[in-house]
């Protein structure tokens, strides 16, 4: 019977020192989490919903929903009605004929993101949505959207 007693202390111990090491790892993991976004409502610009911001989810990745898009110099859609998900570690591949709309899709996804000076827009849009992390681009700060997502276009012609 001391065997028997002896191997359930040892296994309350064993238990109790795991259960306060990931208490203790919970409350850092927490004050980390109160840190971040206490820097995030710092750094975010007005008009930014911060509230949606915390919202989202780093697995649901980049979601377009019925985007149109146009050169900014020609009428003719380029692009009628996307859908694309990209979610989180995805790597997706757009492919197609020459003139079939891609670089202008990819284009106009940066362009909503990043949001450069009109005079440097290429893209014209008339519908459509983007969501970065479950939450629609116009609710994202922008200085917090770009450190959080980035775009590579290339143009194997060149």
């Amino acid at each position: 019977h001391l065997q028997v007693r002896t191997a359930v202390s040892d296994a309350i111990q064993l238990n109790a020192m795991r259960m306060g090491q990931s208490v203790t790892s919970f409350y850092k993991k927490l004050i980390d989490t109160v840190e971040e976004v206490q820097k995030i409502a710092q750094e975010s610009s007005a008009g930014a919903d911060f509230q949606a911001m915390l919202t989202a989810s780093p697995t649901k990745g980049i979601n377009v929903v019925d985007l149109w898009a146009a050169h900014s110099a020609r009428s003719a859609w380029a692009v009628k009605g996307a859908n694309v998900l990209c979610q989180n570690g995805e790597v997706v591949m757009i492919l197609g004929a020459d003139g079939s709309g891609k670089s202008r899709l990819l284009t106009a996804i940066a362009e909503r993101i990043f949001s450069p000076p009109k005079p440097a827009r290429t893209t014209t849009y008339v519908r459509g949505s983007v969501t970065v992390a479950g939450v629609d681009l116009t609710k994202w700060d922008k200085r917090q959207l770009q450190k959080r997502v980035g775009v590579l276009l290339n143009d194997v012609r060149t």
